[in-house]
């Protein structure tokens, strides 16, 4: 018959049998930590999902506009819309590589002539009609010789309220407007973070705010949410105030000029979407920027 003490050294090896057994287990059902949930994003795959959102999303999201403005009337309309939004997608798509490999005031012209293709589509005139050309606190919106339509401005100057609001109030709370490689930022000593990282830059719309030491990197992660919102505006119909009240937009004298404000309903309806509903680092946005602010890792 065992005695005590061998029957308690049997359950002893028992024990630690059975611990040696479930630590493979434990480690693979342990939730991932926060770099590794980044570094899974940064992968070819991942740029390769990207940019088949960013073409597939905006030629849909550009027809989308277009049949709600009224301009798709057969389906040459609306293969138009398509084929040149996918093109504007792969537009796009290159403006954040470029501004991922560290040019991103060269990636910010290359979003702006992106949104014209796209806008241009989905308003029905030609893909060369008008160049939106954003400029800080107003865009405008030219027309150029190869337009197919005579009725509308030869400029449209449009105003963002958000763009406007914060280039008042930022310098209020200490961040100071500053060109970094070209790029127009606001520049401030410390954005706080959260428990698990330090926060260097944050966007909303076109606003873009860092701190003075922020490496390179981050300007570019910063500038890849500015495109965002250029693209979002693109391809939201109803842009301006001027789409919901045209007696609300003043026009210059002989017509030629016309004055509007822009609404960014879509943009601001996304963001908010992303940030009530999903994780910080699951939401899409964020994928996309990690995925292209620096090389992939392997």
């Amino acid at each position: 018959m065992p005695t005590a003490s061998a029957s308690g050294s049997a359950w002893g090896r028992a024990l630690a049998l059975a611990a040696l057994a479930s630590a493979p287990l434990g480690a693979q059902t342990r939730p991932p930590s926060w770099a590794e949930r980044v570094r899974a994003t940064e992968t070819p795959e991942v740029r390769r999902r990207v940019l088949a959102v960013n073409v597939g999303g905006t030629a849909a999201l550009t027809l989308g506009r277009s049949a709600v403005e009224g301009e798709v009337h057969d389906l040459g309309d609306g293969a138009r819309a398509l084929a040149w939004g996918a093109v504007a997608g792969a537009g796009f798509y290159a403006a954040k590589r470029i501004s991922g490999e560290g040019q991103p005031a060269l990636a910010l012209g290359v979003a702006a002539l992106a949104g014209s293709l796209a806008e241009n589509a989905a308003t029905g005139g030609g893909p060369f009609g008008h160049l939106r050309v954003p400029l800080g606190l107003v865009d405008l919106r030219v027309r150029t010789p190869f337009a197919t339509r005579s009725d509308g401005p030869a400029l449209g100057v449009e105003m963002d309220p958000l763009v406007l609001g914060a280039s008042v109030a930022l310098p209020l709370w200490g961040a100071k407007p500053r060109l970094r490689r070209g790029v127009a930022v606001f520049e401030t000593d410390d954005l706080g973070g959260g428990p698990r990282y330090r926060r260097q830059g944050r966007t909303v719309g076109r606003v873009v705010v860092i701190e003075a030491d922020a490496p390179p990197h981050v300007l570019a992660h910063e500038t890849i949410h500015r495109i965002q919102a250029l693209q979002a505006s693109a391809v939201t119909p109803g842009g301006t105030v001027g789409a919901f009240a045209p007696d609300a937009r003043p026009t210059a004298a002989g017509g030629g000029v016309t004055f509007d404000v822009r609404t960014e309903w879509f943009y601001a309806l996304n963001a908010t979407l992303w940030t009530a509903l999903v994780d910080y680092l699951d939401r899409w946005p964020e994928v996309e920027a990690r995925a292209l602010d620096e090389p992939p890792r392997p």
